[in-house]
């Protein structure tokens, strides 16, 4: 989803209820983490190699956030955990007699979807964005926004998402109109 409050569990109800596809909850771990998590090791491997070196010479005088073990090595681990959860959420959705799976997520990070692709090459994206009056009415009532600041940050956000959505050219990436879905269920259902 571009913003938090878009309408991801009608989504994960619908889909789920297709009896294909299993849709999970919001588990982030598995979504954002573990790619995040490889992106900013793989940017950072000359930072990390040297804080780590200067931390094994003695050097204490700086803060050594970065000082981790060898960079592939700590991809190969979060990739092997990757694919780990991978399996867990297929064996699972298999249990319940689904042959597809997936994930809900509140967010929408373009570089997100792009490492989850290389990773899973054949995965397929759904992005759901709301009106974003609605938006900011549900992010108010559940105190997500409290103030015209907040608000005012939340529809920039929101903006920005939509357009990057709307401007991808990832055939892998579906953008998908909450009021669409709610319109027409059987068939947003059936394109999706």
């Amino acid at each position: 989803a571009v913003e938090k409050r878009c309408g991801t569990g009608l989504l994960q109800r619908l889909l789920t209820s297709s009896e294909d596809v299993f849709i999970f909850g919001e588990l982030h771990l598995f979504a954002r983490y573990l790619p995040s998590t490889l992106s900013t090791i793989s940017v950072n491997e000359d930072e990390i190699r040297e804080s780590t070196q200067k931390l094994a010479d003695g050097d204490y005088s700086h803060g050594c956030p970065n000082a981790l073990p060898r960079p592939e090595q700590v991809n190969q681990t979060i990739i092997a955990n990757f694919f780990n959860w991978v399996e867990i959420h297929k064996a699972t959705a298999s249990q319940h007699g689904f042959s597809r799976w997936g994930l809900k997520l509140p967010i929408f990070d373009r570089q997100l979807i792009r490492i989850i692709q290389q990773l899973l090459p054949s995965s397929k994206h759904l992005c759901l964005y709301r009106d974003v009056h609605d938006v900011l009415k549900s992010n108010k009532a559940r105190g997500f926004v409290d103030n015209v600041v907040e608000s005012h940050k939340l529809c920039t956000q929101w903006a920005a998402k939509v357009k990057s959505l709307l401007d991808s050219d990832n055939e892998n990436l579906l953008p998908v109109k909450f009021e669409e879905l709610l319109d027409n269920q059987k068939e947003q259902t059936d394109r999706i």
